[in-house]
């Protein structure tokens, strides 16, 4: 472990504050050994502020990238309690100049991370030649009360909640991880697309996460024993995220697809406050998200391309998304 490790891990030890994502286990979890931590101090010696990243090689050049199953990365910054709004601004500005030159000096041929939406003016990164895009997410700020959740559900919908074959589902919490990544798997695969992780890659982060009771999969089940839909969620103090979701194609219009969210809300309102869609922009997905309460949130997502290789795959890569879509 490298000495910024070191102090890292202390650093989430004590500030339970850190997004989940940013938190010393989940980098751990997600990125092995591949990553690291760049800090910024105040005069007192205090970390004040850091950037999380992961370190990966791209035909021979090295190039920070987002991880897997992980929305957010990169800078944060630890604000004193009783700042004024003013000095709030002040402190981000300094610590975001001193980040944005620290990266600069890594020398890597390309970066491109999605800051949390609470670190949204970027304009000392932009400052150093780094482009941005906004991106949005969905969230519910409160999921102590679901009832205004549900009354916000589209008519149609809610009758398919209040039928008695939606009903007769039951919630469960024994899905295997295993069974759980091969019924998404073989989702992707009848609708024509490639899960993007491992089995093993899965598994390392559900398992940290269940270790520190801040993960659970959820399902529902008929009199059968058969899955209708099962979500792998995760959270913290402040929120929580809806990462995984599955859905039986032999069952998809009886409700369960609205259901298992509101389980899954129902499960977290005493554990967290929010509720993070995790994405995404794609229209329909955006649809549901709203018609469950969900309210559109902007954050950043900040790229820089150094090297020409590099450039090109980022190019062909967005291509190829851009098609799929």
């Amino acid at each position: 472990m490298t000495d910024n490790r070191q102090i890292y891990k202390e650093l989430c030890d004590s500030h339970s504050d850190i997004p989940l994502f940013l938190q010393y286990w989940w980098m751990q979890a997600s990125c092995g050994d591949a990553w690291n931590v760049l800090f910024s101090y105040d005069s007192e010696g205090e970390v004040r502020g850091f950037l999380c990243y992961h370190l990966r090689r791209k035909f021979g050049f090295s190039a920070i990238l987002p991880q897997l199953t992980t929305l957010y990365q990169g800078v944060w910054v630890l604000y004193p309690d009783g700042i004024s709004s003013a000095h709030r601004d002040v402190v981000q500005r300094e610590v975001y100049e001193d980040l944005a030159t620290q990266l600069d000096a890594l020398g890597v041929g390309m970066y491109e991370q999605a800051f949390h939406y609470s670190q949204y003016d970027v304009e000392a990164f932009i400052e150093h030649g780094y482009r941005h895009i906004e991106r949005c997410t969905y969230i519910i700020d409160d999921i102590t009360d679901i009832q205004p959740i549900i009354d916000n559900i589209p008519k149609d919908k809610r009758r398919r909640l209040r039928s008695a074959r939606y009903r007769a589902l039951t919630l469960h919490m024994d899905m295997a991880p295993e069974e759980f990544y091969a019924a998404f798997k073989d989702e992707l695969k009848n609708k024509g697309k490639k899960i993007f992780y491992s089995e093993d890659y899965f598994l390392s982060l559900h398992n940290a996460a269940k270790e520190r009771g801040c993960g659970q999969i959820l399902s529902l089940k008929d009199s059968d024993g058969n899955i209708h839909s099962a979500f792998w969620v995760v959270w913290d103090a402040m929120s929580s995220y809806g990462l995984v979701l599955y859905i039986n194609p032999k069952f998809r219009n009886d409700g369960s697809s609205y259901g298992i969210y509101l389980e899954a809300m129902k499960f977290l309102s005493d554990k967290t406050k929010n509720f993070d869609f995790d994405g995404s922009m794609i229209p329909t997905v955006a649809r549901r998200n709203e018609m469950l309460s969900g309210r559109k949130v902007p954050y950043m997502a900040l790229h820089k391309v150094n090297n020409p290789i590099l450039r090109l795959w980022r190019w062909l890569k967005r291509r190829k998304l851009e098609v799929n879509d």
